[in-house]
């Protein structure tokens, strides 16, 4: 199974910073993603209202991806062992 992570284009004026990033669940009708850092572990919980919670860990690679396609990279899968999935998730890719 893949999970499809929508990631919305910075605008020119914003601040380039994780938090500002807008996440969209494409396989769920209400797809909209609410985001929660742990500030003892900078780990961000991204919590969709389906029930889909994927943990990206705060010292991987996981945000530096979402951020990176963001910024305009193309569509990227995340690392295995940089998230966890609630989940039985085999790819979780993030498209612009």
């Amino acid at each position: 199974m893949t999970v499809t992570i929508q990631v919305m284009p910075f605008d020119d004026d914003k601040d380039v910073s994780f938090q500002s990033i807008q996440l969209t669940h494409v396989e769920c009708q209400a797809g909209s993603i609410t985001k929660y850092r742990n500030p003892t572990s900078d780990d961000y919980t991204l919590r969709c209202s389906c029930g889909l919670e994927v943990v990206l860990f705060g010292d991987s690679c996981a945000m530096e991806c979402v951020k990176k396609v963001a910024i305009g990279a193309q569509s990227a899968s995340l690392e295995p062992g940089s998230y966890c999935c609630n989940r039985e998730v085999v790819t979780v890719f993030v498209t612009t």
